[in-house]
């Protein structure tokens, strides 16, 4: 996105949330898919910060607050072309917002966490924009992740009945056990690891999780010009999987 906001500037904003998810969406390995699902959501969050942050920073370099009106206070202060189309100040609703993102990243929250607050601070979201079921699916979603950069060993168990095996496999972590139970990947044997079954059920679930807290997200932002331009730049919805419709 390109802004001019100075007659010697130009500020331009990347949206790293809609490649990420792009590139998930090109993918055919369920680790890749999740991890960079997972990383377009949290894109969002510093995409939309730095948004907030431009127009920040604009109001305070060019059109900075004065405790004086005087004519002479104002002849003497620097005049500077400007084309914002976004206004020149952050709205009350937008400050906010800002706020609260910078105050997450700065204590390292999670972005499951992140999520929930953005959404339990955004008004528009009171119409029931997200639903419980999305935000449940993100963080399971959140959690099958850190369980793939972080993997821990396994000691699996299975009955014996005279020399063979037999039975239902013991030992995996309710994250396994709750991904078979869904139907996102087949039941896993005793010989092989969980990673191998993370594939196409579990591959389209990630992508129809991530579009639909995306779009949760962007629906409840507040309704102000620079929104609604970031939220037409952020959406992912043209990449090919649209959120599910809300019942």
């Amino acid at each position: 996105m390109k802004l001019s906001i100075a007659k010697d500037q130009r500020i331009h904003l990347v949206n790293h949330s809609p490649n990420l998810y792009d590139r998930a969406l090109r993918s055919h390995d369920g680790l890749t898919t999740a991890v960079l699902a997972v990383a377009s959501v949290e894109a969002l969050t510093h995409d939309l910060a730095t948004w907030l942050g431009w127009l920040d920073d604009h109001a305070k370099e060019f059109h900075p607050k004065s405790d004086s009106a005087s004519p002479a206070r104002l002849f003497d202060k620097q005049h500077v072309w400007c084309s914002s189309a976004f206004g020149h100040e952050l709205t009350e609703s937008e400050a906010k917002l800002l706020e609260t993102l910078d105050d997450l990243e700065s204590d390292k929250k999670s972005v499951a966490l992140k999520i929930h607050k953005i959404l339990g601070l955004l008004p528009n979201n009171k119409e029931g924009t997200a639903t419980t079921h999305d935000l449940k699916d993100f963080d399971f979603l959140v959690a099958v992740r850190n369980e793939i950069v972080h993997p821990k060993g396994e000691r699996l168990s299975q009955r014996l009945k005279g020399s063979k095996t037999s039975g239902n496999v013991a030992g995996h972590s309710a994250l396994v056990r709750r991904l078979e139970a869904e139907n996102l990947i087949d039941r896993v044997q005793v010989h092989e690891s969980w990673l191998n079954k993370l594939k196409k059920p579990f591959i389209d679930w990630c992508l129809l999780t991530t579009s639909n807290v995306v779009e949760d997200v962007l629906a409840a932002l507040p309704a102000t010009s620079l929104m609604k331009s970031f939220r037409h730049q952020a959406s992912i919805g043209r990449y090919g999987v649209y959120a599910a419709p809300k019942s």
